[in-house]
């Protein structure tokens, strides 16, 4: 990892050192060529992602509430779910990870 200009955004932020483009632009590109997969039906389903896509649609759910009315997508499981966009009910898979991080308190 590398601090530099971003050839998108035009940032100084942390990128990998083999790209030239920060996290979140790779991020957000990323993101739009799952949507367009989806909607051309190159794809029907999507593995491992930050957000869930719906599989019919594309749309992104995110920035879901960690409260009681969405639960299930926070513990490990398979759960149906349906689409705010297309009104499709599809599988959610939801795959729970912990990592950390650490530095010197002094």
């Amino acid at each position: 990892m590398t601090i530099g200009t971003c050839q998108v955004c035009k940032k100084e932020k942390d990128r990998p050192l083999s790209v030239d483009k920060c996290y979140s632009c790779l991020k957000e590109e990323h993101i739009d060529a799952v949507k367009e997969e989806i909607a051309n039906g190159e794809t029907t389903s999507t593995y491992l992602e930050d957000c869930v896509f719906c599989p019919y649609c594309g749309d992104e759910l995110n920035n879901i509430p960690m409260d009681d009315n969405h639960a299930e997508l926070f513990m490990e499981g398979e759960y149906e779910w349906e689409c705010g966009a297309c009104e499709k009910v599809f599988l959610v898979e939801v795959h729970v990870t912990f990592s950390y991080s650490t530095e010197r308190k002094d």
